[in-house]
């Protein structure tokens, strides 16, 4: 079989891809920590990632009718991903639908 379409180089971190290679700081550490207050309602879930030059983020999952967050959380930039409800599962679970 040929080489699947889709890989290359990855995107931008989704903040939901995996363990974090590298220990927190205390900054990103609180970033994650007043951003974990948003979860709920239009607010789906909260994780660190890194924007597409490398610097660390924090990455807001959210609904399309989330209120307005601030552009940057104790000096980290927020990047906003749009999303439905986010649900953790087992790994034995089947996927839903």
């Amino acid at each position: 079989m040929g080489e699947d379409a889709a890989a290359g180089p990855p995107g931008p971190d989704d903040g939901l891809s995996g363990a974090a290679t590298t220990p927190i700081d205390e900054q990103q550490r609180a970033a994650l920590a007043q951003a974990a207050d948003w979860v709920g309602g239009e607010v789906h879930a909260v994780g660190l990632g890194s924007t597409d030059d490398g610097r660390p983020c924090v990455v807001v999952h959210a609904g399309p009718h989330a209120p307005d967050l601030p552009r940057e959380v104790h000096g980290l930039p927020l990047q906003v991903v749009t999303s439905g409800p986010i649900q953790a599962q087992d790994a034995g679970d089947p996927p839903p639908g």
